[in-house]
Protein backbone atom coordinates (compact mmCIF):
# COMPACT_ATOMS: atom_id res chain seq x y z
CA UNK A 1 0.00 0.00 0.00
CA UNK A 2 1.08 3.38 -1.10
CA UNK A 3 0.56 7.17 -0.44
CA UNK A 4 -2.17 6.69 -3.54
CA UNK A 5 -3.94 3.99 -1.66
CA UNK A 6 -4.32 5.55 1.47
CA UNK A 7 -5.66 9.24 -0.48
CA UNK A 8 -7.82 6.76 -2.27
CA UNK A 9 -9.26 4.91 1.42
CA UNK A 10 -9.00 8.39 2.83
CA UNK A 11 -11.40 10.26 0.53
CA UNK A 12 -13.79 6.77 0.07
CA UNK A 13 -14.01 7.38 3.83
CA UNK A 14 -15.11 11.06 3.53
CA UNK A 15 -17.71 10.23 0.86
CA UNK A 16 -18.01 6.18 0.56
CA UNK A 17 -20.15 6.77 -3.12
CA UNK A 18 -17.54 8.89 -4.32
CA UNK A 19 -17.10 8.38 -8.40
CA UNK A 20 -14.14 6.94 -9.65
CA UNK A 21 -13.62 9.79 -11.81
CA UNK A 22 -13.78 12.17 -8.93
CA UNK A 23 -11.18 10.23 -7.04
CA UNK A 24 -8.86 10.79 -10.06
CA UNK A 25 -9.56 14.40 -10.08
CA UNK A 26 -8.98 15.12 -6.20
CA UNK A 27 -5.23 12.53 -6.66
CA UNK A 28 -4.40 13.69 -9.85
CA UNK A 29 -4.48 10.43 -11.60
CA UNK A 30 -6.06 8.69 -14.23
CA UNK A 31 -9.90 6.81 -13.73
CA UNK A 32 -8.20 3.59 -14.70
CA UNK A 33 -5.57 3.66 -12.36
CA UNK A 34 -8.24 4.70 -9.62
CA UNK A 35 -10.18 1.49 -10.84
CA UNK A 36 -7.13 -0.36 -10.86
CA UNK A 37 -6.38 0.25 -7.41
CA UNK A 38 -9.63 0.06 -5.77
CA UNK A 39 -10.47 -3.51 -7.40
CA UNK A 40 -6.66 -4.68 -5.78
CA UNK A 41 -7.27 -3.11 -2.59
CA UNK A 42 -10.71 -5.07 -2.76
CA UNK A 43 -9.30 -7.95 -3.98
CA UNK A 44 -6.49 -8.32 -1.31
CA UNK A 45 -9.25 -7.27 1.35
CA UNK A 46 -7.22 -3.89 2.51
CA UNK A 47 -11.05 -2.67 2.28
CA UNK A 48 -14.42 -3.59 1.80
CA UNK A 49 -17.53 -2.07 0.98
CA UNK A 50 -20.28 -2.20 3.50
CA UNK A 51 -23.92 -0.21 3.81
CA UNK A 52 -23.82 1.35 7.16
CA UNK A 53 -27.75 2.18 8.71
CA UNK A 54 -29.07 5.24 10.19
CA UNK A 55 -30.26 3.61 13.64
CA UNK A 56 -32.59 6.57 14.43
CA UNK A 57 -33.89 6.76 11.14
CA UNK A 58 -34.85 2.86 11.34
CA UNK A 59 -36.42 3.04 14.53
CA UNK A 60 -33.61 2.62 17.24
CA UNK A 61 -33.77 4.84 20.15
CA UNK A 62 -30.44 3.75 21.77
CA UNK A 63 -26.57 2.76 20.55
CA UNK A 64 -24.20 0.78 23.08
CA UNK A 65 -20.70 0.30 22.42
CA UNK A 66 -19.88 -2.71 24.29
CA UNK A 67 -16.52 -3.82 25.94
CA UNK A 68 -16.32 -7.63 26.50
CA UNK A 69 -13.56 -9.37 27.93
CA UNK A 70 -13.30 -13.50 27.22
CA UNK A 71 -11.16 -16.30 27.11
CA UNK A 72 -8.47 -16.14 24.71
CA UNK A 73 -8.79 -19.24 23.37
CA UNK A 74 -12.79 -18.12 22.39
CA UNK A 75 -12.11 -14.77 21.18
CA UNK A 76 -12.95 -15.40 17.15
CA UNK A 77 -15.78 -17.84 18.13
CA UNK A 78 -17.68 -15.38 20.26
CA UNK A 79 -17.17 -12.17 18.22
CA UNK A 80 -18.54 -14.05 15.28
CA UNK A 81 -21.61 -15.41 17.69
CA UNK A 82 -22.31 -11.79 18.79
CA UNK A 83 -22.25 -10.42 15.19
CA UNK A 84 -24.83 -12.69 14.09
CA UNK A 85 -27.34 -11.30 17.01
CA UNK A 86 -30.23 -9.66 15.99
CA UNK A 87 -29.31 -6.03 17.60
CA UNK A 88 -25.64 -6.03 17.02
CA UNK A 89 -24.77 -4.40 13.98
CA UNK A 90 -20.93 -5.05 14.33
CA UNK A 91 -18.47 -6.96 16.42
CA UNK A 92 -14.37 -6.49 16.11
CA UNK A 93 -11.45 -8.47 17.85
CA UNK A 94 -9.27 -5.95 19.40
CA UNK A 95 -6.23 -5.43 21.87
CA UNK A 96 -5.91 -3.91 25.08
CA UNK A 97 -8.56 -4.31 28.41
CA UNK A 98 -11.18 -5.87 26.07
CA UNK A 99 -11.02 -8.06 23.71
CA UNK A 100 -14.36 -7.77 21.50
CA UNK A 101 -15.98 -4.08 21.07
CA UNK A 102 -19.60 -4.56 19.90
CA UNK A 103 -22.00 -1.95 18.42
CA UNK A 104 -25.58 -2.68 19.65
CA UNK A 105 -28.66 -0.63 18.40
CA UNK A 106 -32.26 -0.54 20.29
CA UNK A 107 -35.31 0.81 21.59
CA UNK A 108 -35.23 1.95 25.19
Amino acid sequence: MDELDSKIIEMLQEDGRASNAAIARDADVSEGTVRRRLKRLIDEEYIRVVAMLDSKKMGFTAEALIGIQVDPNRIDQIAADIAQLNDFRWATVTSGSYDIFAWETFDT
